[in-house]
């Protein structure tokens, strides 16, 4: 960087030593922060959910039963139904999306099922349904949009870095430093702009940006400041889910009963959270141009100054599994039941790319499930009783930090992807620890260092090389057994009873870790960080808790 020389300190003892750091992001919000916001606030402050529903059951046959029914769903107001968008966002939304936004009127919800004993001795029983379900969400996701689309110093708008960023450039001399690592905004290279810089500005940002909220001019907060975060579509829908299952279930004796299932369900409209409509930070420029000096704040011109971020109702996933249960009755004793399902689970996994927002499309969950629960009494009122646990491994995805391999800006968003970095090339989204191994984790690291390395993205940041370390894991499976003896006294015949309970959580204290390290090029890939939660619940660290109950 020549003269322009990043000051870290050798060792960070006080807050002033951490202020020294460069400044990676900072969001800033002035206004008023009462909410619902004061701008027509009787149509924020409530939501009405309506749902009418009918069923019958017909017994066609003796042995043969159907029940059906159909359910209508409706929210008065879930949505920023009086509230239009401002001509400056139609390069946006379209000229014909800046109306206010739609009710769903039809959210009609079928349902059918049957029951069939099969067998004379009513002792195989096949069963199945179907139904959609329609879900709401929290009203208070709206309150963001609505401060946005408001008159201007209605409510407290968020504004992110790079409304202030021309100005920090021009105090810092930005324009000095080699074309090479220009930057053109705090995520894009590192800067020497420092927290302690930061500190001192604030007050200065906070006045500037409440002046000009304040300031009476008859148009909405947007307009002004030329970025938004929170933007609902007009064609935006609530999230629904479809089931269906069909299984069998037979009584192998008396005690014991064995019921296998096939069960599938889709859930539609999910959100995608915080895509950047206006591609800000992307190789190939924004939708709205980026504001020249002087521009940011002058109306009503057609210029923008950071993301405007939008909540979009397009994500999808979908479950298909295998579910087995054998249950034993009680008897002589003792009931237990032992269930294991096979299933896949696969869909939206996060936002990792702006231009493809089903990029993260793979793998949500490992295969297979199985547990286990038995009750045992015991003579002299003993009762032994246990549950084994068994998940396997959640699915792995590896990622390369501080580089953007299509140059779509979404790293380089306010902090609305929740990975630490580009997934690696080749490899598919959350493949590892599902479909690859360690030896496909290698060859793809392999295949990157020739392709990749050395090179820069097309943002313009150097790609490195990667080292994998010579020990490194990928997610294990999740194993625990607890264990709970009880011990009950009669003090007064049966109408007061006292239990004395011990529990061992873990019982073979099995390493349950948690959180392994996705970053390729860092030291410490493939390291778990924690383990499984210990307060006294399965499969953290061995733990040990004693009770009582007195019952009258």
């Amino acid at each position: 960087y020549g003269s322009h020389q990043i000051s870290i300190p050798s060792s960070f003892n006080t807050v002033a030593d951490l202020l020294k750091l460069p400044v990676d992001a900072f969001t800033i919000g002035v206004g008023n922060p009462t909410q619902p916001p004061l701008y027509q606030r009787s149509q924020a402050d409530h939501d009405n959910l309506f749902h009418f529903y009918a069923e019958d059951t017909w017994k066609i046959r003796p042995r043969f039963s159907l029940n059906y029914g159909l359910a209508w769903s409706y929210e008065s107001n879930a949505l920023n139904h009086d509230l239009t968008k401002s001509a400056y966002l139609a390069p946006i939304f379209g000229a014909n999306g800046l109306g206010t936004e739609h009710h769903s009127p039809r959210n009609f919800s079928p349902m059918l099922g049957f029951a069939w004993s099969a067998t004379k001795d009513n002792k195989t029983v096949v069963r199945g349904g179907s139904a959609i379900y329609y879900d709401t969400w929290d009203i208070f996701n709206r309150l963001i949009e609505r401060v946005i689309l408001s008159p201007l110093g209605t409510g407290r708008i968020p504004l992110p870095d790079t409304t202030f960023f021309s100005a920090i450039a021009g105090l810092n001399n930005f324009s000095s430093l080699p074309a090479a690592i220009q930057p053109t905004s705090f995520s894009s290279e590192p800067t020497v702009f420092s927290g302690g810089g930061l500190e001192f500005l604030l007050p200065l940002f906070i006045s500037q940006a409440e002046k000009e909220l304040n300031s009476g001019l008859p148009v909405k907060n947007v307009d002004l400041f030329k970025t938004g975060q929170g933007l609902i579509p007009q064609n935006f829908r609530l999230p629904y889910s479809e089931h269906a299952s069909i299984g069998v279930q037979r009584e192998l004796r008396s005690d014991l009963v064995l019921s296998a299932d096939f069960v599938f369900r889709q859930y539609m409209h999910q959100l995608i959270n915080g895509p950047d409509l206006n591609h800000y930070n992307s190789v190939g420029g924004p939708v709205i141009a980026k504001c020249a000096p002087g521009q940011a704040l002058v109306v009503p011109l057609e210029c923008s100054v950071g993301p405007i971020e939008a909540e979009i109702s397009g994500g999808r996933s979908h479950y298909k599994g295998l579910l087995m249960k054998l249950d034993k009755r009680f008897s002589h004793r003792t009931t237990a039941t032992l269930a294991y399902a096979y299933a896949d689970s696969v869909g939206y996994n996060g936002l990792i790319d702006n231009s493809n927002w089903f990029a993260s499309w793979g793998p949500q969950a490992g295969h297979h499930t199985l547990t286990g629960s038995l009750v045992a009494f015991l003579p002299f009122g003993i009762q032994v009783s246990g549950i084994t646990s068994f998940q396997s491994a959640a699915p792995f995805q590896p990622f390369v930090t501080g580089v953007d391999f299509n140059g779509n800006g979404v790293f380089a968003t306010a902090g609305e992807s929740l990975y630490p970095g580009a997934p690696l090339p080749g490899a598919g989204f959350n493949q590892f620890g599902i479909s690859k191994g360690k030896g496909d984790l290698v060859q793809l690291v392999n295949q990157f260092n020739q392709t990749y390395a050395g090179t820069t993205d097309p943002l313009g940041h150097a790609i490195p090389s990667i080292t994998l370390p010579t020990n490194f894991s990928f997610p294990r499976s999740f194993n625990s057994q607890d264990l709970r003896l009880t011990k009950a006294f009669r003090l007064h015949g049966d109408r007061v009873r006292l239990s004395v309970f011990g529990e061992c959580f873990n019982v073979f204290n099995i390493a349950n870790l948690t959180f392994y390290n996705e970053v390729l090029n860092a030291p410490n890939f493939g390291q778990a960080s924690q383990r499984t939660s210990n307060i006294f619940g399965t499969g953290g660290p061995r733990a040990f808790q004693f009770g009582s109950r007195f019952i009258f």
